[in-house]
């Protein structure tokens, strides 16, 4: 293929392999450029390189430096810099962005040594804590009553029964007790009888049926629907719960198109649950900032809270000069009575490998601010299993008696020593 210069003569005449896509959109969003100093007499190899467009030609290295000429113009600190070639002037180097910017970085790495990452990955495996922990009498027998006792419906509803434990030595004495109450209560308040044809939630057993029932579709369904069946046993996390969501909203779109979620369909997920979150307990707040109303009597006066161009309610700050991501400087606002929030914290402290409560409340810090984080991480983390078990209590020995010069009172040199003064 021959490439062109657009101002002289120059051509360049390669091999290149033809495929569908290179990479993303080159920038990514859209470049302010009144504040470059730009030369007007310098004929620019991309003319319209601060607007959003895909990639031509992707040259190598090998070819790339022959291209460069002399002449180099640098726009000033943290300014890119204009460098000639032989396709014309080219800009290249770092720009501030006002805007919320999505970066996507990708590492690989090659290892020469297969022998000594297999010791390694088997050393790793030895000394990981066990992901499951191992089950209580409790649980397999709750686990046998509901594989002996479960039946389905004509509708393929499942027809389950509570497990109800037999011993009662834990309940102590408090029988007739309960009796005479229950007593008591019959004779003031009028007999009834009403028949549940659902499990009532609110007693112990309801949650264990209502996900094992989830558990045992997955199992029943696993050859016909395996993408189904590993969905229903592994979605529990923010970043599936998003996936999913972002699939049912798109779902006509997504029919022609690859299954593989993109960055930014799952940023406008991502969006979609903040707004929906934030609706769902600041409603208040959002509807006062949206008629200019200022935010009296609110808890989140402090923040300095504002509404950006996306309607997601933000703190305030003073890091507006920053060089920080627009995310960091004004990161959106949680309750922490949401659920999606209480995911993000489980979600951070796994993936910083089990760090404690103020790491992971830092790093949560610099895209959310959960209103009460502090107090929820806490909770959180000491509840994670794996913490638990690398936290344990320090054995405090008893310490002896004290002497008996300490708890006796003497007079002044009743004991003395004989000094030489030779």
């Amino acid at each position: 293929m021959n490439v062109q210069s657009l101002y002289n003569n120059y051509s360049l005449n390669q091999w290149f392999f033809v495929i569908d896509t290179i990479a993303g959109n080159i920038p990514a969003v859209n470049v302010d450029v009144s504040k470059l100093a730009i030369p007007a007499h310098i004929n620019l190899a991309d003319p319209t390189f601060f607007k959003p467009n895909k990639i031509d030609v992707l040259i190598g290295s090998d070819m790339f430096w022959g291209l460069l000429c002399v002449g180099q113009i640098p726009l000033g600190p943290n300014n890119p810099v204009l460098q000639k070639s032989k396709f014309g002037w080219i800009i290249s180097g770092p720009i501030y962005l006002k805007c919320s910017s999505i970066i996507c970085n990708f590492a690989q790495s090659f290892d020469n040594e297969p022998a000594v990452q297999k010791c390694l990955v088997k050393f790793w495996e030895i000394e990981e804590v066990p992901s499951k922990p191992s089950r209580s009498a409790d649980e397999i027998a709750c686990e046998e009553h509901f594989i002996n006792t479960t039946k389905r419906d004509k509708d393929g509803r499942f027809i389950v029964t509570l497990p109800i434990k037999l011993s009662v030595e834990h309940l102590g004495d408090s029988f007739e007790i309960a009796k005479k109450r229950f007593l008591s209560l019959e004779l003031n308040d009028p007999f009834d009888i009403y028949e549940l044809k659902t499990v009532t939630y609110g007693t112990t057993a309801a949650s264990f049926l209502a996900i094992r029932c989830l558990f045992q579709l997955a199992d029943e369904n696993t050859e016909k629907y395996p993408k189904i069946a590993n969905i229903i046993r592994s979605d529990f996390y923010y970043v599936d719960v998003t996936s999913v969501d972002f699939g049912i909203i798109n779902f006509g779109e997504n029919l022609n198109t690859s299954p593989v979620l993109t960055i930014s369909e799952s940023h406008q997920a991502t969006t979609r649950f903040i707004k929906n979150s934030q609706s769902e307990y600041f409603q208040t707040e959002i509807n006062s900032l949206n008629k200019g109303k200022s935010l009296k009597n609110s808890k989140l006066l402090n923040l300095n809270p504002f509404l950006d161009s996306e309607g997601i309610l933000r703190v305030g700050g003073r890091l507006n000069y920053s060089q920080f991501p627009f995310e960091k400087k004004h990161p959106s606002i949680w309750s922490s009575q949401s659920y999606l929030a209480q995911l993000i914290v489980r979600r951070t402290h796994l993936r910083l490998l089990q760090a404690g409560p103020q790491h992971t409340l830092a790093v949560i810090r610099e895209e959310y601010w959960i209103v009460g984080g502090r107090t929820l991480v806490k909770q959180i983390v000491r509840k994670c299993i794996p913490c638990f078990k690398y936290r344990p209590k320090l054995i405090k020995p008893i310490m002896a008696p004290l002497p008996e010069m300490r708890l006796s009172s003497r007079q002044p040199f009743e004991i003395t020593r004989n000094v030489d003064n030779k």
